[in-house]
């Protein structure tokens, strides 16, 4: 049996810098990025979005090769039901289904069969994005915490979870704004909210990653505003999470450039061309406004404070 697929996977809320954060570790220990994978089926094959590298999904030859190896070609596999059977199961209403298996195993064994079906589709297209990249791990960034439960599960899948957290409102500013999405043609924007729903997400976001431990998974938490300040600190760390040493010793080597990569779904910086400084986003402390910042901060303030958000340990 072929040892299974080591997949650094980053998970928390939306917003978080996690397209960044992917990047550098990707940099810093030959991992290859694929984006948010567990959107896959409709962005790529269906939708035919732009890969990060600029060529729609179905022109992009990193990912016709990926599909060719891993399915004999995307359009051998049933797209739109695999569409459906991933909303299915990636959802919060599923991640106490997903937290005890043996359980639903005996309770719900339609469900488990589905499940078990799922992730040999996913150990099949982790497989074949490892051969064609050439490199030594996966980079995820889908963050969605029951796609870290559906990966754990598999004894083809390694995931290594980096717990990405970002104070709670700046999260919530960055739903307020306007953002075009450059991998479609239509206009369309990336998702939005107002500040009080923006905060209930990101409580949902984060609280299941704290029950990965009964899984066995390997997992740290790691600051947005601490991986920004201080990036080379924060890839020691999650170098000792991987088990890796990183490739890059100064911040003069920080400088960030996604060109060569073939990444779906995330910030729409990875389309930037050209060299890029790394620079935390902290408007929402002067642009929020008081009211939303207050009603934001209070509906997340157990998890703000838990993570050093708020008292004498805030950032």
């Amino acid at each position: 049996m072929a040892d299974p697929i080591e997949i650094a996977y980053i998970g928390g809320s939306p917003r978080s810098g996690s397209t960044v954060l992917a990047h550098l570790i990707a940099r810093a220990f030959d991992g290859v990025v694929v984006g948010e994978l567990k959107d896959i089926w409709y962005r790529g094959p269906l939708e035919n979005q732009r890969c990060s590298c600029g060529q729609l999904f179905r022109a992009c030859d990193f990912w016709v090769d990926v599909g060719s190896q891993a399915f004999g070609g995307w359009d051998n596999l049933p797209l739109e039901q695999l569409v459906a059977l991933q909303r299915r199961i990636d959802r919060f209403r599923t991640l106490p289904q997903l937290l005890a298996p043996e359980l639903t195993r005996r309770r719900d064994p339609s469900f488990h069969a589905e499940l078990a079906a799922y992730r040999e589709t996913l150990g099949a297209l982790y497989r074949a994005v490892l051969e064609r990249s050439g490199c030594s791990f996966v980079v995820e960034s889908s963050k969605h915490p029951a796609q870290a439960f559906v990966l754990s599960a598999s004894q083809k899948l390694e995931p290594k979870v980096i717990h990405l957290v970002r104070d709670s409102r700046g999260v919530a500013w960055s739903f307020q704004k306007q953002v075009a999405r450059p991998e479609v043609a239509d206009g369309r924007l990336m998702p939005q909210a107002v500040p009080a729903k923006a905060a209930w997400q990101w409580m949902l976001n984060n609280l299941p990653f704290h029950l990965l431990w009964t899984r066995g998974v390997p997992q740290i938490t790691v600051r947005y505003e601490s991986y920004t300040r201080e990036p080379l600190r924060a890839l020691e760390e999650i170098g000792r999470l991987l088990g890796r040493t990183s490739t890059l010793r100064s911040t003069a080597e920080l400088k960030l450039d996604f060109a060569e990569e073939h990444s779906l779904g995330g910030n729409p910086v990875r389309f930037k061309r050209g060299a890029l400084d790394l620079q935390i986003d902290d408007e929402w402390r002067s642009a929020m406004r008081r009211p939303d910042r207050l009603r934001t901060g209070a509906i997340t303030f157990p998890l703000l404070a838990a993570y050093g958000y708020v008292g004498r340990g805030r950032s």
